[in-house]
């Protein structure tokens, strides 16, 4: 009976040694697929990451050749407008674009010092938005336009001011800070298009704009421009006109 015993515990623990392996390369196995899985994970990550990096510098370089296309085929935007140094003020300036707007001396001499587009348009909304005057309520109607107004009042009335930035959250539709760099003191029609074509692929691709971008209907938006267009190219400065000496 002991040597019977014996055998049998024997072959139960052999059968078990046995188990044990099989359940070993199983297991060895089974890492390996899942390592394998993870490799193959990986690799398909950096493909799509490359694939987006070698798209993003594609379309900035062809938002770059729209620019530099609307540079080169812009026609002066307007007969002779008044420098910055005509007004008392950047301010004072930029009320020449807003009309009946009572705004305190100074208060929007931050235009020419903010660098960031998104701060600059929140900051100039809360300065502008409460007040009454027909600019005021012009502006209200701008939708997105406001950032094209802006920048064309940063053209307009700033003495040679540090370049804004515009940050989106990829190059899909193309470089919208070079495309507010390109904009004049009246900004020519291509450079408009230029913007509306920007900001109608950030939309289209879901970027996140202001809340007040979204609050005029697009039609309204783009007749308030429309308006604004006709004030930029009719503006004049308060400077006394110096009459020629008739003896020279």
């Amino acid at each position: 009976m002991g040597l019977a015993l014996l055998v049998v515990l024997t072959i139960g623990m052999v059968a078990s040694f046995q188990g044990a392996v099989r359940g070993l390369r199983g297991a060895t196995r089974s890492l390996t697929a899942s390592a394998r899985a993870a490799r193959i994970a990986e690799e398909r990550t950096k493909s799509a990451q490359a694939l987006t990096i070698v798209s993003s510098l594609a379309t900035a370089v062809d938002s770059l050749a729209r620019v530099s296309a609307v540079s080169a085929g812009s026609v002066g935007p307007a007969p002779d407008p008044p420098a910055p140094t005509e007004f008392a003020s950047p301010t004072t300036c930029m009320l020449s674009y807003l009309p009946e707007v009572d705004l305190p001396e100074g208060s929007l001499d931050f235009v020419c010092e903010e660098t960031d587009f998104w701060t600059l348009d929140w900051k100039v909304r809360t300065h502008v938005a409460t007040k009454a005057g027909a600019g005021a309520r012009l502006w209200n109607r701008l939708g997105p336009y406001s950032l094209a107004a802006l920048a064309s009042m940063r053209r307009g009335c700033c003495v040679d001011p540090p370049y804004l930035q515009a940050k989106v959250p990829a190059l899909w539709c193309g470089i919208l800070r070079d495309t507010l760099r390109g904009f004049q003191a009246v900004p020519s029609t291509a450079s408009v298009r230029e913007f509306e074509t920007t900001m109608k692929c950030l939309e289209g691709r879901g970027m996140r704009l202001p809340p007040s971008f979204a609050a005029t209907p697009p039609d309204r938006a783009h007749e308030a421009f429309g308006e604004f267009l006709k004030i930029a190219r009719a503006r004049t400065s308060n400077r006394p006109r110096v009459e020629p000496d008739e003896d020279l």
